[in-house]
């Protein structure tokens, strides 16, 4: 009987460590197949960014070279449109030069030529008072080319010679401001003179100095109360073949006495017109008989 139930009991004891031994056994297994579950899920993971990641680094080659062949084309481009410029200049340069060869010889051949054959003083004189100093300026001009001269204008300012004053600076301004406006004028046909005489009853031109500059001008006189003045400006004009641009003849004209020895003084008041004279300045004698 006791041999029994020992026999029993390790018949139960056996089974138990069977039953024991399959559970750790299906643990085991269960244990095992979930890391390999878990080895394959992160293998496969690896193996997808690993593929993501070379996907990115042939992206980013193929952009860099579409980059590279995008400059090296704008590169040639660029080359290629400058070398089409250089030629057109090359075709270009010699046409316009050719044109404005035709156009200078177009306009030499059919325009206005207008020469200042005389300048005198008109009015009542030369008046200088506490207003300054004004005086009227007559002229007779004539157009010596074989176009008329159309719009002709005087243009005339009365200059104080003082310190710092550079009288063909002076000139240069009056002309270069005629430039920039028409101001009506007048029409002179080939060969006709304007006006026939010059004197009291002709067209004249007011022009005047402020009586600041007379007494700058006088402060460089010996005796503090002379003055050197002169006339400078253009006669403006244009003609049909080249009418968009003003031609101008210039002048340079010393306003004294027809008895040079005797000079104008600031207390003068009155100098009639008779006793004064135009006469050619020194450092631009000429000038007034050729035109532009």
């Amino acid at each position: 009987m006791e041999g029994e139930i020992e026999k029993t009991v390790e018949e139960t004891t056996h089974t138990n460590s069977e039953q024991r031994k399959a559970q750790q056994d299906h643990a085991a297994g269960t244990i095992a197949a979930a890391i390999k579950a878990l080895r394959d899920a992160q293998e496969t993971q690896t193996s997808h960014e690993d593929r993501n990641d070379k996907r990115n680094r042939t992206i980013n080659v193929i952009t860099l070279f579409g980059v590279l062949l995008t400059v090296i084309f704008t590169g040639l481009s660029w080359c290629a449109f400058r070398e089409q410029v250089n030629e057109m200049k090359l075709v270009y340069v010699p046409i316009k030069q050719t044109a404005d060869a035709t156009k200078a010889a177009l306009v030499a051949g059919q325009r206005a030529w207008v020469r200042i054959d005389e300048m005198g003083v008109g009015g009542s004189g030369l008046s200088i008072g506490n207003d300054g100093a004004s005086v009227s300026i007559s002229f007779m001009v004539t157009n010596v080319g074989n176009s008329p001269a159309i719009k002709v204008t005087y243009r005339p300012k009365l200059v104080v010679l003082a310190q710092g004053v550079a009288i063909p600076s002076e000139q240069e301004q009056v002309c270069d401001a005629a430039r920039h406006q028409w101001q009506g004028g007048f029409t002179l046909f080939p060969n006709e003179q304007f006006p026939r005489t010059l004197g009291l009853g002709q067209s004249s031109f007011g022009v005047n100095a402020s009586k600041d500059t007379i007494e700058r001008g006088a402060e460089i006189s010996a005796d503090k109360k002379s003055v050197a003045l002169l006339v400078v400006g253009c006669v403006d004009y244009t003609f049909e073949t080249d009418p968009d641009m003003h031609h101008q003849t210039p002048f340079i004209r010393e306003l004294t006495r027809r008895d040079a020895r005797i000079g104008i003084r600031i207390d003068d008041r009155i100098i009639p017109a008779e006793e004064l004279v135009l006469r050619e300045f020194g450092i631009a004698m000429g000038i007034g008989r050729a035109a532009n």
